[in-house]
């Protein structure tokens, strides 16, 4: 979809017709709410997935642009949750990328533990992966996915002293469907 589509924090979904260069809220109803929510869109189910909430929510949400219909995604295994997600979505594996933080204080991770979780659109399943994660301390971080290149790469400062933190770290992850994943948790 080449439409962009954005969501306020209180339930609302807008529009942004580029031709007028304006937004309009949209009459879907029923979507995510809360701030720091991240959106990737989805080339293989064609919907605009949701992730994440300053509450902490678990809930992966799909929007149908056309339809202009948002609907939960069930699954049978739950990712952490998704405070600020860190997404990316890969075009060449249909699969969603989340950095995890392994910390319960999502926005002050003072060890910047991590761990990769995939969800798998031809599955609609998520999967953590047994891979090395980059250290994710806070929410001063981006998630892009270079699909010439198969990467996502992942950018953050360090731990480090002052507000602006240590120095700026990129990470490069290449994810492939055959990547052994962890038994599976519902943390």
């Amino acid at each position: 979809s080449k439409q962009p589509v954005g969501c306020d924090g209180e339930g609302g979904t807008w529009l942004f017709d580029v031709a007028a260069r304006k937004w309009s809220r949209s009459s879907a109803v029923g979507g995510p709410s809360g701030w720091h929510l991240s959106m990737e869109y989805d080339t293989h189910l064609r919907r605009i997935l949701a992730y994440g909430s300053m509450e902490n929510a678990r809930i992966l949400w799909a929007f149908d642009v056309a339809a202009q219909k948002w609907e939960r995604s069930e699954t049978k295994t739950q990712a952490p949750p998704g405070n600020g997600a860190a997404l990316a979505y890969s075009t060449s594996a249909r699969a969603l990328i989340f950095l995890a933080s392994r910390s319960k204080k999502t926005y002050n991770n003072k060890t910047g533990e991590s761990e990769t979780w995939v969800f798998d659109s031809r599955k609609k399943d998520w999967l953590r992966l047994a891979v090395p994660s980059p250290p994710l301390y806070g929410m001063n971080y981006h998630n892009v996915y270079d699909p010439e290149r198969n990467v996502m790469l992942f950018g953050e400062r360090g731990k480090g002293r002052g507000p602006e933190g240590g120095p700026l770290a990129i990470w490069a992850f290449r994810y492939a469907p055959d990547q052994q994943p962890v038994s599976a948790r519902n943390p």
